[in-house]
């Protein structure tokens, strides 16, 4: 996993994608951190350890360590395929259930680490 700096650099984030057919679809930055979307359950960081995750983790760039989504655990059956912000909430987008009930479109507070439905049902997902 790559990302791109200020001065338009890309480095690599950890060790990328190590579940099998894993893929990112989306990235976005809030703060010091980096949050990636996508259909994966396992990152690498740049030690060599693991971290299971459900297709929406985060970098951060105080510890160069993948985290796990307070909310989004694994294993998981999720595809996250946007993330958007608006400086201080994670808007997240997909085919996803929440524990709380929320489903497909949600927002997530990184402050608190609390979650808020969007809606939910068969007729509302996010595929851009």
């Amino acid at each position: 996993t790559n990302h791109a700096t200020r001065e338009g650099i890309f480095r690599q984030v950890g060790g990328g994608v190590t579940s099998a057919g894993g893929v990112i679809k989306a990235m976005v930055t809030i703060g010091g951190s980096l949050y990636v979307g996508g259909s994966f359950s396992e990152l690498k960081n740049p030690d060599g350890s693991t971290v299971p995750v459900c297709s929406l983790a985060r970098w951060s760039t105080l510890n160069n360590q993948w985290q796990a989504v307070t909310g989004f655990s694994s294993p998981c059956n999720a595809t996250i395929n946007s993330l958007q912000t608006d400086g201080q909430f994670l808007y997240v987008g997909g085919s996803f259930s929440l524990a709380f009930g929320g489903a497909n479109v949600a927002r997530w507070n990184p402050g608190t680490l609390g979650w808020q439905a969007y809606g939910s049902g068969p007729g509302i997902t996010a595929d851009t």
